[in-house]
């Protein structure tokens, strides 16, 4: 729900397209935004965080949702690339150069921040 009237709900869910999750018995991907304009209910303002799930053995591209207010995607975290490019510190977080895709590798999880 939009409880707050920010234009995106405090979670939306996704699959590999934006906005369009698939709840198919055989899907393997899944996604999901958190909007940081509903945190602890609307009383305190905090980033927009997606976080994309690939449980398949195969890569796939996930079409990822514009990071709100004109901000961009930033990587935390990626399971699916060897260290030290897997996480980076609050700050250093590493800008995606394509703004509108991510290819996440399988069985890995990838969590962005718009900023």
């Amino acid at each position: 729900r939009d409880y707050m009237g920010s234009g995106i709900a405090d979670i939306t869910w996704h699959g590999q397209d934006a906005w369009n999750a698939d709840w198919s018995k055989d899907s393997r991907t899944i996604a999901f935004m958190l909007c940081g304009k509903h945190a602890k209910q609307g009383s305190a303002t905090d980033n927009t965080v997606y976080i994309a799930i690939n449980m398949h053995w195969e890569m796939h591209g996930f079409r990822l949702p514009e990071a709100p207010d004109s901000k961009d995607w930033f990587v935390v975290a990626n399971t699916g690339v060897a260290s030290p490019y897997d996480i980076w510190p609050l700050g250093q977080e590493k800008k995606l150069d394509n703004q509108e895709e991510f290819l996440l590798s399988p069985r890995s999880v990838v969590i962005l921040l718009a900023k």
